[in-house]
């Protein structure tokens, strides 16, 4: 999901830190996504487009009940409107039904298999991900264009010879060495601005996920929401996506996905 925090880089290195917990029906799934950089300002000036510039490094650990991924990640905005966060990251899955599965072909019972079948396994997997976002505000339109690029290489069991495997983050069919790319759009209007005061953007959203090895694809259009409604260091941000699919081999013409995200930004 794309990850939006409303906070501006501090004037000085020091430790930057977000706390999120999120939760997702259909597919549904659970997850507690803590990341810590040691972050500092990049040239600054009064120009609209270098207020908070930052490079920063440090680590991420995300737990779910399906797995638990670690590993050290980079971020850098040279400029206001773009930045790039890069990570190398371990996934160590265990056995459940919401975890990994060997698939030999795109057949779209997804769902079927996952409560019939009984040869999830138990692997691990190594991800390279490079996310480059493009950021604008116009009034009171603020659009983002994001894009990830995450090579995985799966550990493939003993006795498995299916090509591929389910992933359970992306909810895509992914062969043991692929390459997934995934591109969100957003554009919302400040109904609320949030400067010292409530919060509330609303606008549609584009997701387009496309696996190069197994051609698993999945597409969906729908709308998303931000707000913080109490302003309080303590109160979390909220988004909440409701993205129905356009196309997808398990769950088009099916419900929405839907998540929802708290999260809380230190720095």
């Amino acid at each position: 999901m794309l990850w939006l925090a409303l906070a501006h880089a501090a004037e000085e290195p020091g430790w930057w830190v977000r706390e999120a917990v999120g939760v997702g029906g259909w597919p549904s799934g659970a997850v507690n996504d803590l990341r810590v950089q040691w972050r500092a300002p990049l040239y600054r000036s009064e120009s609209i487009v270098f207020r908070d510039t930052y490079a920063g490094a440090g680590a991420r650990l995300a737990v779910t009940p399906a797995y638990v991924d670690v590993g050290p990640r980079v971020s850098l905005a040279p400029i206001d409107v773009f930045d790039l966060d890069l990570q190398a990251s371990f996934v160590g899955y265990w056995r459940t039904r919401f975890g990994p599965m060997p698939f030999s072909e795109l057949r779209g019972t997804l769902e079927a298999d996952r409560g019939a079948r009984d040869d999830a396994i138990r692997t691990w997997a190594v991800v390279l991900t490079a996310a480059p976002t493009l950021k604008v505000a116009l009034g009171p339109i603020v659009a983002f264009d994001a894009w990830s690029v995450q090579h995985w290489r799966f550990h493939r069991p003993a006795g498995v010879d299916a090509p591929y495997t389910y992933e359970p983050y992306n909810d895509m069919i992914l062969g043991w060495a692929d390459t997934m790319v995934e591109h969100q759009a957003v554009v919302m209007l400040t109904v609320l601005p949030g400067d010292d005061g409530p919060l509330l953007w609303i606008g549609p959203t584009y997701r387009d996920r496309m696996a190069l090895v197994s051609k698993d694809r999945s597409i969906c259009l729908g709308g998303i929401v931000m707000t913080r409604p109490i302003v309080e260091d303590w109160a979390p941000q909220a988004v909440v996506q409701v993205l129905p699919y356009l196309r997808d081999p398990d769950h088009a013409g099916g419900v929405p996905n839907i998540q929802a995200q708290l999260f809380w930004v230190f720095d």
